[in-house]
């Protein structure tokens, strides 16, 4: 493993499928290990050069946030949908799926 493999592997993730959950998760997951492995450039000399890979790769996981949040609370409400939609009035069933 080396770091840019994985931001490589983060943008391949997003480039295939970049509104499913799986494909945020597996690039957080990615930049995840980008940093720690930059981590391990402390104490060598590089550390510069290494922490600004790391405050790159932190920024970039950042913000797939909300867009893992949005498609976790997306996935969330359409089984609760699924669940009660038919306790539910229509007007509010076509409310929450807009």
């Amino acid at each position: 493993m080396n770091p840019l493999g994985e931001v490589a592997r983060a943008r391949r993730w997003l480039a295939k499928r970049p509104a499913s959950s799986r494909a945020v998760h597996e690039a957080r997951l990615s930049l995840k290990r980008a940093r720690a492995l930059l981590r391990l450039g402390r104490g060598t000399g590089v550390e510069t050069p290494c922490e600004r890979a790391r405050a790159a790769c932190r920024r970039a996981a950042r913000t797939l946030g909300p867009l893992r949040d949005e498609r976790i609370l997306a996935e969330a409400l359409e089984g609760l949908l699924a669940r009660g939609a038919k306790k539910l009035p229509p007007k509010a069933r076509e409310r929450a799926r807009a």
